[in-house]
């Protein structure tokens, strides 16, 4: 713990010999002022939810894709996180780093054509040097992970979270919209869906949940298409 506080101390003041002085209290009270620093008894701790980053297999190198934020109960220096990312094969950054304050992890290579799924090691490291290890998992998709929709209307009206969010409750499935591609008259959506285990649904049966969509199902899309247009307008 921190703090500071305030010590009353009791000095007897013994008089010497018969030396003549005025006349004193034979006690004094002085006011001692202690401070006390910060031990590091705290360990960092790694969020308790750490989400899955999504990225696509061409994502270019120093592409910011995700970031982890880790806690010490510590104060001052002992509480200043360094973070540090390592492959959980080789021990190396082969294709992700991380920024050492900011937690930032990003990309420093193309990605392997057939790697599917990442699990880095990141260690974090506070000011008294105690560590803990977070092992976040990265997932890797590939454009025909996706299914296309095309879309009538200006892109700068759509709002892409609520879509997605709409989408995902009427197909209980969570639809994630991984790229955005404009057309002027109209654009493209590529998306893909998640299953109860977070891996990417295979886009044949996405596709085929988006074929049998009941006329009521896409209605209620249609509507919220038309009222994002209505409210960007306003």
């Amino acid at each position: 713990g921190s703090g500071s506080g305030a010590v009353d101390v009791l000095v007897p003041e013994i008089p010497i010999g018969n030396i003549s002085c005025p006349p004193v209290s034979p006690i004094s009270v002085f006011t001692l002022t202690i401070f006390v620093g910060d031990i590091n008894d705290n360990v960092p701790i790694c969020p308790d939810d750490i989400p899955t980053i999504y990225i696509l297999n061409d994502t270019q190198p120093n592409t910011i894709i995700g970031s982890i934020i880790v806690s010490d109960a510590d104060t001052g220096v002992n509480a200043k996180i360094t973070y540090e990312l390592y492959d959980s094969v080789n021990k190396e950054t082969s294709f992700f780093d991380i920024n050492a304050t900011t937690g930032e992890i990003y990309t420093i290579a193309e990605l392997s054509a057939r790697t599917v799924h990442y699990f880095p090691i990141i260690q974090a490291r506070d000011g008294g040097n105690l560590t803990t290890q977070c092992n976040p998992l990265i997932e890797v998709y590939r454009l025909y992970d996706t299914v296309t929709i095309v879309l009538t209307g200006s892109v700068d009206d759509f709002n892409a979270e609520v879509f997605a969010q709409l989408l995902s409750e009427i197909l209980n499935y969570d639809i994630e919209v991984a790229s955005i591609i404009d057309h002027v008259k109209n654009f493209t959506l590529h998306i893909y869906a998640l299953d109860s285990q977070n891996l990417i649904l295979d886009p044949d049966i996405l596709q085929r949940l988006l074929r049998n969509l009941t006329d009521s199902e896409k209605d209620i899309l249609q509507r919220l298409l038309r009222n994002l247009t209505d409210s960007e307008k306003d």
